[in-house]
């Protein structure tokens, strides 16, 4: 854990990389679900093992990381028989999973005192776990009011799946998130139009307030050390 500690949080960029780029890019959103559920697991662990520093993060990790990745393959095994307790249940437990991680990586980053190179990978890390939570929250509103959000084309089906409606709202989510807005999926209820801007607000608001951050723990260092030569 020592060798690993210090590349905490590459180790998990990676895995998300696998699982919101080169998962995709690959294999498409509406096939091969079992490669996309194992290489979500992936993401779960290796946000487990991110916060492995300290003692009461590493306990909450497990506290909480433990139901999620193990609901995450209940509802995988009990899709075809379409029980919606259980999807939710998925869905909320990941939710509030995902929102610690992001929230304990963010809070490491901002006290820890300096910026490293890990640093940088997860300040990436917290973000994308955002959109990822992001994603359950659209998938918890579609779930318990059908209709929620239209789609345009083959991802109209692909919402009305329940093996694919997940990995489309995490297209969704961050398309949201980054202000893109293709309109290829529109939210049309109440409960998904305020979270589609609150979403969109919350990109905005994270990448101003945290470059403003480092850039105060960064000034708050002082000059760097300067060389022989460059010194009077």
């Amino acid at each position: 854990m020592r060798q690993y500690g210090p590349w905490r949080f590459l180790v998990l960029l990676v895995a998300l990389l696998l699982l919101l780029v080169v998962q995709p890019l690959v294999q498409g959103f509406t096939s091969h679900r079992p490669v996309f559920e194992a290489l979500h697991s992936l993401v779960l662990i290796a946000a487990i093992l991110s916060l492995s520093a300290g003692r009461w993060p590493s306990k909450a990790a497990l506290i909480l990381g433990v139901p999620a990745l193990l609901g995450r393959w209940l509802a995988y095994m009990l899709a075809s028989h379409g029980d919606d307790a259980v999807v939710l249940t998925d869905h909320l437990v990941e939710i509030i999973f995902l929102g610690f991680v992001a929230t304990t990586i963010l809070r490491t980053i901002l006290t820890q005192g300096r910026i490293s190179t890990d640093s940088i990978f997860g300040a990436i890390c917290a973000y994308l776990i955002l959109g990822m939570a992001w994603g359950s929250l659209y998938a918890v509103v579609e779930v318990m009011q059908p209709g929620s959000f239209q789609a345009t084309g083959e991802l109209a089906a692909a919402l009305q799946a329940a093996e694919t409606r997940g990995p489309t709202l995490v297209y969704y989510s961050f398309v949201t998130l980054t202000t893109m807005g293709y309109g290829d999926i529109t939210p049309v209820a109440p409960a998904a139009r305020t979270l589609a801007w609150l979403e969109a607000m919350t990109g905005q608001f994270y990448i101003a307030v945290l470059v403003a951050a480092l850039v105060g723990i960064r000034v708050s260092r002082g000059p760097t050390n300067r060389g022989p030569d460059t010194q009077s």
